[in-house]
């Protein structure tokens, strides 16, 4: 089942044009892994497949029952607003209505059982400014998972991370695939990422689909 899709998009910002004819498809249980130099129009696809950036041209489909989570740069945020680990997380929550709902007590518990998943149960009140690199990528992946995504979007989710966390990180991204979430993810590490992956490469303004990933 397509859960989203990009058909013939043309992707760019008013009027300037930087990724054309993109056809691109997701659906339930994919694992795309999307390569690209610094400046080939990786974000840009990013935000035009999440629907934050209108296509010039083409078309965008989003299935009406499926829900996005999108995992941002981590240098795109303001680490100093002071936020605790915990409300950055909790703030994934914002997106489930379900839960919205219900009582704070159901949201905190669900709240810590996301941080807890990634292994971060140790700093839940620490202000998110206070964390290294490798657990704020964590956090924000937990931020992720508490929206009970359909599909994540995930824009250079291990970047700076030594190898051991970009192995720990792709194992809970497999983990959710697993549980039926769709990962589509940019990314500058080449391996490690689980075998059935789907590889895609921009170059020359084109989206590329790699039959083996030689990046």
């Amino acid at each position: 089942m397509t859960l989203l899709e990009l058909d013939n998009a043309g992707i760019g910002y008013s009027g300037s044009l930087i990724l054309e004819s993109v056809d691109f498809k997701v659906c339930a249980q994919d694992f795309h892994v999307l390569h690209g130099e610094n400046g080939s129009g990786k974000s840009t696809f990013m935000r035009s497949l999440l629907g934050s950036l209108t296509l010039l041209s083409g078309n965008r489909f989003n299935d009406s029952g499926a829900h996005l989570g999108y995992f941002p740069q981590v240098h795109s945020l303001d680490p100093i607003f002071p936020l605790q680990t915990f409300e950055v997380v909790e703030m994934g929550l914002w997106r489930g209505e379900a839960l919205r709902k219900g009582a704070s007590s159901q949201r905190k518990q669900f709240a810590n059982e996301c941080l807890s998943r990634v292994g971060l149960e140790s700093v839940v009140q620490d202000c998110f400014s206070e964390l290294s690199g490798g657990q704020r990528q964590k956090a924000l992946l937990a931020r992720a998972i508490a929206s009970r995504p359909d599909v994540l979007l995930l824009d250079e989710p291990t970047a700076s991370l030594d190898a051991q966390s970009r192995k720990e990180f792709a194992e809970h991204l497999s983990s959710l695939r697993d549980e039926g979430v769709s990962i589509v993810l940019v990314t500058h590490d080449d391996e490690g990422w689980p075998s059935e992956s789907q590889h895609w490469k921009i170059q020359d303004s084109k989206l590329l689909y790699l039959e083996v990933c030689d990046v």
